[in-house]
């Protein structure tokens, strides 16, 4: 298939330990909105446990919370902890099977700790559109990025996350806790602790989040100036939140 490109919207928090039934109701809400944006969010074929799960393969649309609940128990991840098996979270994934126009597939992360938030509690969805209907892309992606915001209650989302304060790749790079992206929602107490980035579309949501948007367009940041300007202006924005961001050894996919 002749993709776009892949488009990630990503939603981190921090704090709050749920159980497989709250757990389960997010991913339904989750779901449920998904699937009012567009039909293409239909058709989730779970992964993992295949033989053994007694969840069925093909996700029940709408979703069903029970369902749900028994997969998320079905992927509960565990460490040892002083000497112990310790449960620690939950980790699944599920895909839209891949059709002509349009291929997904998500991600959940929730684990109990709370060092770093990029590490620990995520949920990660990815799009693949064809190039010869870009714009479709545009569409959905404000709405399934606000959808992930009403479920899972984020403190930080993002459209096409990355570290945009530099426009070369560099061995050892900042990897932030905020970084930016074609859109970016900050939760109310992260909104009031930075200054509205000039030239860039800001909302204020009625939860008190805000939403930062590079632009309206097909965001290309490789390729348009204009485009890598912006979203430089919201990684600046976004500086009083990364103060101690962690150093690590990783290139930032970023080029000119």
């Amino acid at each position: 298939m002749n993709y776009a490109g892949a488009v990630t919207i990503e939603a981190n928090w921090r704090g709050r330990r749920e159980d497989s039934a709250s757990t389960a109701a997010r991913l339904a809400a989750a779901l449920s909105q998904l699937e009012t944006i567009s039909p293409s969010f239909r058709g989730w074929h779970r992964q993992g446990m295949r033989n053994r799960s007694a969840v069925p393969l093909l996700i029940t649309m709408p979703p069903q919370i029970t369902e749900l609940r028994n997969w998320v128990d079905e992927n509960r991840t565990y460490d040892k902890r002083d000497g112990r098996k310790t449960h620690v979270g939950y980790m699944l994934s599920a895909n839209v099977c891949e059709t002509l126009d349009f291929s997904a597939r998500f991600t959940l992360l929730d684990n109990f700790d709370d060092e770093y938030m990029w590490l620990i509690k995520k949920f990660v969805l990815t799009m693949d559109v064809p190039k010869v209907n870009p714009e479709r892309l545009c569409r959905i992606v404000r709405p399934g990025l606000l959808a992930l915001v009403m479920a899972w209650d984020p403190e930080w989302a993002a459209v096409a996350p990355s570290n945009y304060d530099s426009g070369q790749s560099v061995e050892n790079a900042t990897f932030l806790n905020y970084p930016g992206g074609w859109m970016v929602y900050l939760d109310r107490e992260r909104a009031e602790r930075i200054a509205e980035p000039r030239d860039v579309v800001v909302e204020r949501l009625q939860n008190g989040g805000i939403l930062l948007t590079a632009t309206e367009e097909l965001f290309d940041v490789r390729a348009n100036a204009a485009h890598r300007a912006a979203a430089n202006r919201i990684q600046d924005a976004l500086a009083p939140l990364n103060v101690g961001a962690l150093t690590v050894e990783r290139p930032i996919i970023l080029e000119s």
